[in-house]
C-alpha cells in the first residue's frame, strides 16, 4: 500500500490562475521520486499542498499514517536557531519533547548530516551546502515519513552540491522516502526510482527515469547532450 496517494489534485490562485490541474500519483515506502519541470509548472505548489501550506481547490491527498517534512528552496527562510544544535532542536522544543530525548535526537541527526563539528556555530556563518544540510537535519529530527526537498541544489557551488547529494543518497539507502523537486536532472536522476515531469500544472510523464526522461525536452527540462544514459546523471561520479 502506498504511503501517499494523490487523486485529481487541483489548485487555483485567487487571481484565477490554475497551478495544478487534476494531478494524480502515489508514493511508495522507500522511494526516491524526482519531480521536474520548467518554472511555473506547478512543482513547488504541489509540495506546499502536500505539506498543508496551501489548501487545494479540488481532489484529495491521502496519507497512510504518514507525516511529511518539507525543506524549502531558500535555507535562510527555514533557519531560526542561534546555533546549529539549537536550530535542529527548535521543532522538538516546541512540541515539549523531554530534554534528554531532544539531546539524543539532535545529536543523532547532526552525526548523520556531518554537522557535529558545527554544533555551536552560528548558522549564518555556514556555507551554502552546510546550511542546506542543516535545514534537512531540522526536518529529519521530527521523524517525518516522507522528506520533501524543493530545489535542494539551488545556488550551491560544486562542493555544496556534492555535500547535499551524498546525504540524499545516504538517506535513500537507509530507507527514507523522498520527494525531490529539481530542474537539474543531471545531478540526481541516476539515483531516482521514478521521474515525474510536470507541465502547466499537469503530469506530463511519470515512470522509470529511462522512459519518463524522454519527455524532458518537451517539458522544458534540459538534459546535457553529453549524458547518454540515466546512469550518467549524477554528480557523485565526476
Amino acid at each position: 500500500m502506498a504511503l501517499l496517494e494523490v487523486k485529481d489534485l487541483s489548485f487555483r490562485f485567487s487571481n484565477g490562475h490554475t497551478a495544478l490541474d487534476s494531478v494524480s500519483f502515489s508514493v511508495e515506502q522507500g522511494e526516491l521520486l524526482v519531480i521536474s519541470g520548467k518554472n511555473g509548472s506547478g512543482k513547488t505548489v504541489l509540495l506546499r499542498c502536500l505539506k498543508g501550506l496551501y489548501r487545494p481547490s479540488g481532489g484529495s491527498i491521502n496519507f497512510r499514517d504518514t507525516s511529511i517534512g518539507l525543506v524549502f528552496q531558500d535555507p535562510d527562510s527555514q533557519i531560526v536557531g542561534q546555533s546549529v544544535e539549537r536550530d535542529i532542536a527548535f521543532g522538538l522544543e516546541n512540541l515539549s519533547v523531554p530534554p534528554k530525548e531532544i539531546t539524543e535526537k539532535t545529536l543523532s541527526v547532526m552525526e548523520a548530516l556531518n554537522l557535529v563539528s558545527h554544533a555551536k556555530q552560528r548558522p549564518r556563518t555556514l556555507s551554502g551546502g552546510e546550511k542546506r544540510r542543516l535545514t534537512i537535519a531540522g526536518v529529519l529530527v521530527m521523524d517525518p515519513s516522507i522528506l520533501a526537498l524543493d530545489e535542494p541544489f539551488a545556488n550551491l557551488d560544486y562542493p555544496g552540491v556534492l555535500q547535499v547529494l551524498e546525504k540524499i543518497v545516504m538517506l535513500k539507502q537507509e530507507g527514507h522516502t523522498i520527494l525531490l523537486v529539481t530542474h537539474e536532472l543531471d545531478k540526481v536522476l541516476a539515483h531516482a526510482d521514478r521521474l515525474m515531469l510536470m507541465d502547466s500544472g499537469k503530469i506530463a510523464a511519470l515512470g522509470p527515469p529511462q522512459e519518463a526522461s524522454k519527455a524532458a525536452e518537451a517539458c522544458g527540462v534540459r538534459i546535457p547532450a553529453d549524458l547518454m544514459s540515466i546512469e550518467d546523471m549524477t554528480w557523485l561520479k565526476r
